[in-house]
């Protein structure tokens, strides 16, 4: 089983490769907050960041995402436990037990794709982070990856191709 995962800066290109990986045939999940986000706001809930269960609603999609993943081919993460755990971290929340039962107990690849920032953000209806507080959150990403005992590989800001080859060389 070839569990990788993608991070990095709000912005920074991870859909994108992501989305490429999944065009040319490996299987992918997307980022689970992106998608509480947008089903959240559907339902009319402007700002579901805010609310109390939404770090217990982007756990459960990862879990989903996880256990719903094929064990026999090399599969993609935008995005993992780690990463709701530093933003907890960032939102100064308390991680709940759950999710460090997750990251205890997943088995994704100690090595990680860190795609570094692109020098700017794209705010969208689901990324409202400033550029300051991004790199701030980047930094904290970091730390928790090699908290939890990860290497980090950066994959540096590049053409989408570039990244792409750099991260299919390495997996």
């Amino acid at each position: 089983m070839n569990y990788y995962i993608l991070t990095g800066t709000p912005g920074s290109g991870k859909t994108t490769l992501i989305n490429r990986l999944s065009q040319l045939g490996y299987y992918t999940a997307p980022e689970a907050a992106t998608h509480i986000i947008s089903e959240q706001q559907s339902l009319g809930i402007s700002q579901p960041w805010t609310r109390p269960n939404f770090i217990d609603l982007i756990l459960q999609q990862q879990v989903h995402d996880y256990t719903s993943s094929p064990r026999n081919q090399s599969v993609f993460f935008d995005r993992s436990p780690i990463c709701t755990y530093a933003l907890c971290q960032f939102l100064n929340l308390q991680p709940p037990i759950d999710l460090l039962t997750m990251i205890e107990n997943a088995t994704y690849q100690k090595t990680v794709f860190f795609i570094e920032n692109i020098g700017s953000i794209k705010n969208t209806h689901a990324r409202t982070i400033s550029y300051e507080d991004a790199l701030i959150f980047e930094k904290i990403h970091r730390v928790a990856y090699t908290h939890f005992g990860y290497r980090l590989i950066n994959i540096p800001n590049t053409s989408v191709e570039a990244r792409l080859q750099l991260i299919l060389d390495q997996a």
